[in-house]
């Protein structure tokens, strides 16, 4: 480097030049200082912004942002009127280094939220539940002010709020521990620390695909021979197996493994030492024997332990409601629910309420522990929406009440949903009847189903020979919400016989079942449609065709509207889960008969 004199003085030039070195080593020195400021420092976890991915070692080395994986974040929220909130920590997931946070609010009139111009609905539907708003957003920096809007229709007329969150990481979670995703809900039981959970057991996985524990002892010390298992023609999500004496296996995907141990019974881990590693209700002490311990624990499971009878159960999945009123009607296992008498449609629910048998004890981030206790309740059945809350979780468990998580709404096939019935009945002794009915509910749609799979496994020749058919809604701020093509209502239209339109990307790297489309884009794909059936689960149905004119009067240029082949959907479809089939034939018979009445249909109405 060479300084000139220019117009310096010579006197200065050379006070310059013999202190070079000098000048040269500061600069080195402030470089370094200005480098570090927004780096991260090489072997080290944590340095200012930037974050150590725990497991994988890898580092964004951008400032707010984190390294792939799951992590818990607090959750700063400030705007509106001050009466709103949000639920936090809340669960944030990095994945390709792009962030995104799942949003619960404290109500659940938000229709959609707005981030950098763009429009994320609520995922409730999605996620098989009711209440309060939950939401799916993205995390452009962490540390930093973020406004989002957020649109309310608890007012008169639907109102865009502004809000500003900020999101600070608590820390990272361990592998498979989070609580927002798929691979993130694989072992709770290893969440739910307490009394019920047996642990040390080895499975072997038969020819079906159950799970079959094979070092599981009864109460003589003898291994518990579980020979018997459920057989599944539909559902993924859990497999059943069973012993002659009455104890059940069940493995549920993504949530855990369960032993149903009948009354006055116990279980424990198979061992030829002194002692077992036991499990008994009375007691609810857990005993560990280290010098039997496994050598290969990394393949050992672990399991909650429920001990019948249960009486008192409190039931937060409301999907599930329907699915045991088919067992028993009076609802006589179920004490407590999450929803109160005005929300319910499943007519069994609201006449339990009305016969003072089934009670309203609380939503299920916020349960009423007292009347729970008070109540004796012995079974909490919760959705996955309770990974949003683990508190909750530790709380019912340090209260000896035993949680469970069905996942019924990950199921891919319609059918698979309402054989959740086979799982209940296990719970409740009702098994074989279980099975009674779920056959019996499919019997007529059968015919359906079989030319369904015949026709999907010939290929795609008919295709264009069916009626096309367009299931959605209009959002409040004019969009149209459909079901991707491998959605398990766009599955339900095409065992009816029909074509789902428009045809959505099964993988556009999002996990969720819905898009949204502008609506030119909708009627480019969905105009020439023979069928819509508008959904009105989501913000109720309509009852005209000038109400659908209402939303947007581009319909008045569908297909569909001018031959008036138009139907509705009402808002008890989504809690009438055993109607799943019924709802497949009402389908059918819009699809072979465009004359067809009221009358003839059972879920779905026609609009004029």
């Amino acid at each position: 480097m060479i300084l000139r004199p220019c117009v310096f003085t010579q006197g200065l030039y050379f006070v310059i030049m013999k202190n070079m070195r000098r000048i040269s080593i500061l600069l080195c020195i402030l470089i370094m200082c200005m480098f570090a400021e927004g780096c991260s420092v090489p072997g080290s976890a944590v340095s200012g912004n930037a974050v150590r991915d725990s497991e994988s070692g890898a580092e964004s080395g951008i400032e707010g942002h984190i390294g792939d994986g799951t992590y818990k974040v607090d959750v700063g929220l400030s705007g509106g009127s001050g009466k709103a909130s949000v639920t936090s920590p809340a669960t944030l997931t990095v994945t390709d280094g792009k962030m995104t946070a799942e949003i619960v609010w404290s109500s659940d009139k938000y229709d959609y939220m707005l981030v950098d111009g763009e429009k994320y609905l609520r995922l409730n539907e999605e996620l098989g539940i009711e209440g309060d708003s939950v939401f799916r957003i993205p995390v452009s920096e962490l540390d930093k002010d973020i406004t989002v809007i957020a649109d309310t229709t608890a007012m008169s007329v639907p109102h865009e709020i502004e809000y500003t969150l900020r999101f600070k990481l608590q820390g990272t979670e361990d592998e498979g521990s989070g609580y927002g995703t798929d691979e993130e809900h694989k072992r709770v039981n290893s969440r739910i620390s307490g009394s019920n959970v047996l642990k040390g057991i080895r499975t072997d996985i038969a020819a079906d695909g159950t799970y079959i524990p094979v070092n599981i002892a009864g109460d003589d010390g003898r291994a518990i021979g579980f020979d018997n298992t459920v057989n599944r023609r539909y559902a993924d999500m859990f497999t059943i197996a069973y012993s002659d004496d009455g104890y059940y296996y069940i493995h549920i995907e993504q949530t855990g493994d369960i032993i149903i141990v009948p009354e006055g019974k116990s279980v424990s881990i198979l061992n030829t030492d002194s002692e077992d590693d036991v499990y008994d209700k009375s007691s609810g002490d857990e005993e560990s024997d280290e010098a039997g311990d496994n050598e290969d624990s990394d393949k050992e499971n672990e399991a909650v332990v429920l001990c019948k009878p249960f009486e008192n159960i409190y039931l937060v999945s409301t999907a599930a409601m329907d699915v045991f009123a088919a067992i028993d009607e009076e609802l006589s296992d179920i004490r407590f629910c999450s929803l109160d008498r005005k929300e319910w449609y499943v007519e069994e629910a609201a006449a339990a309420f009305d016969a003072g048998t089934l009670e309203y004890a609380g939503k299920y981030s916020a349960p009423d522990y007292e009347r729970l206790l008070a109540g004796d309740c012995d079974l909490a059945i919760e959705n996955t929406m309770i990974y949003h809350k683990p508190e909750v979780i530790d709380k019912l468990d340090s209260l000896g009440i035993p949680v469970i998580v069905e996942a019924s709404s990950y199921e891919s096939h319609p059918f698979g949903r309402i054989e959740w019935i086979k799982l209940y009945g296990a719970l409740t002794d009702r098994l074989t009847e279980a099975e009674e009915i779920f056959d019996e509910r499919l019997r007529e749609v059968e015919p359906l189903v079989t030319e369904y799979e015949k026709n999907s496994t010939a290929g795609s020749e008919e295709t264009g020979k069916k009626k096309s058919v367009a299931f959605f809604y209009v959002t409040s701020n004019g969009a149209v919400n459909v079901r991707k093509s491998n959605d398990y209502v766009s599955r339900m239209i095409e065992i009816a016989g029909g074509e789902y339109v428009p045809g959505m990307p099964e993988d556009d790297g999002n996990a969720l079942s819905t898009v949204n489309m502008q609506m030119e884009s909708f009627y480019a794909e969905a105009g020439d449609a023979d069928i819509l059936i508008y959904n009105g689960t989501i913000a109720g149905g309509i009852d005209s065709i000038g109400e659908l004119l209402d939303k947007d009067r581009l319909f008045a240029d569908f297909k569909a509207v001018k031959t008036g082949e138009v139907y509705s959907t009402d808002k008890n479809m989504y809690q009438e889960t055993m109607s799943i089939p019924m709802m497949v034939m009402d389908m059918n018979r819009i699809l072979k008969d465009d004359k067809v009445s009221d009358k003839e249909l059972i879920f779905l109405k026609r609009i004029e």
